[in-house]
């Protein structure tokens, strides 16, 4: 990603902001859908779109891992690990990327510095 925005500009941060922002709003949606499985009166208003955009991600993992006694689904473990992988990904995504020597590639730097280590 750094090679797409070199150094520190405002893209950069808005970018990479954006997309920690959104796995964050998408957590917080993965939490609210679980905690209203736990009613199963819960408003049919506030369910049916937070269960549009969440179960399609749950479902995955949904095959996976079966229901423990047939109704104790432990699959939002492996959701909410995932996202926490990719929310951990996006937030190192603005790293930087060393800059060539004069006269040398880019890749001929990088394998030399490599042997240097």
């Amino acid at each position: 990603f750094a090679a797409i925005i070199p150094g520190d500009s405002l893209a950069e941060l808005v970018v990479t902001r954006g997309i920690t922002n959104f796995f964050s709003l998408y957590n917080t949606l993965l939490i609210v859908r679980i905690i209203c499985t736990w009613f199963p009166d819960a408003p049919r208003a506030i369910v049916n779109p937070i269960s549009t955009v969440t179960d399609p991600y749950l479902n995955l993992f949904r095959g996976l891992i079966p229901p423990l006694g047939g109704t104790l689904d432990f699959s939002p473990i492996l959701a909410f690990l995932l996202l926490d992988a990719f929310g951990n990904a996006a937030t190192a995504l603005p790293a930087e990327l060393p800059k060539p020597e004069a006269g040398i590639s880019a890749a001929a730097a990088s394998r030399r510095n490599w042997r240097q280590r």
